[in-house]
């Protein structure tokens, strides 16, 4: 199943495995706030997005994304797979 998310852009990091470069984002994902302490509700996830190539031209700290999330079931578990970053 694929959903659609949204969350904060923290940070942006490159590395090179068998003679290619991924570009990860690190996004925030916030939970529900309660309105009147301002404090979170429910639990806020930190996601990694692994693109093969540059997707968001001038990434700044805070910039509202959006982004793709796959359940898949793996050996051990289900997991989400991110991918397909952009800004809104």
């Amino acid at each position: 199943m694929v959903g659609k998310y949204q969350g904060l852009l923290l940070g942006l990091r490159t590395y090179t495995k068998d003679g290619k470069t991924y570009h990860v984002y690190d996004v925030f994902c916030a939970g529900k706030k309660d309105s009147e302490t301002g404090l979170y509700s429910t639990e806020c996830n930190i996601v990694s997005i692994r693109e093969e190539s540059p997707v968001i031209d001038k990434p700044k700290a805070n910039m509202l994304v959006e982004f793709y999330g796959e359940t898949k079931q793996g050996k051990t578990g289900v997991y989400v797979v991110y991918s397909g970053i952009g800004e809104v």
